[in-house]
């Protein structure tokens, strides 16, 4: 009977999966996390004429503490699963730099969120603030992003593509 434990290589490939998974449970858990625990901003006073800017998705606030609860859970096991990842050396460091800008745009996604679904009695300027330069920031911080993947994605097949050729296979 063969004892030996395969190589970390071998072990790590079986978890390639857990890379992109908790990058998605984190920047999701993160985005549903924030839109909770803001809350909703909609003022008290009931009016004869009231609006907002977007219906809300999840009006009741049982469905609401359950999303919640869902993204904190998601949160921690994508933190749990990715800090074994980074312990194992399974995780390129260098991809932090697309996940937290991601981050920052979840946080940022789900306050954004929150004040487009808020009742409001007039005309709110947190919405134009928010239509304005807060979404136009997002989209260029999501490109951007982009960009840094797309560019981690080129030099890891670049230095695969040179290790073929060094190996001669």
């Amino acid at each position: 009977m063969n004892t030996r434990r395969p190589p970390l290589g071998q072990r790590l490939a079986a978890w390639r999966w857990a890379v992109p998974a908790t990058g998605t449970g984190l920047v999701l858990g993160t985005t549903v996390a924030t839109w909770w625990a803001v809350g909703d901003l909609s003022t008290g006073a009931t009016f004869s004429f009231s609006s907002s800017y977007v219906e809300p998705l999840v009006t009741s606030t049982a469905a609401q503490h359950t999303l919640g609860v869902a993204a904190l859970v998601t949160l921690a096991l994508s933190v749990a699963l990715r800090s074994a990842l980074v312990r194992w050396r399974g995780y390129d460091p260098f991809w932090w730099s697309v996940l937290m800008p991601l981050l920052l745009a979840g946080v940022i996604g789900g306050w954004s969120w929150r004040v487009l679904t808020m009742t409001t009695s007039s005309i709110n300027l947190l919405v134009g603030f928010v239509v304005y330069l807060v979404l136009p920031f997002l989209g260029a911080l999501v490109l951007g992003t982009a960009l840094r993947a797309a560019v981690l994605l080129r030099r890891r097949h670049r230095a695969a593509a040179d290790r073929a050729v060094t190996t001669g296979g």
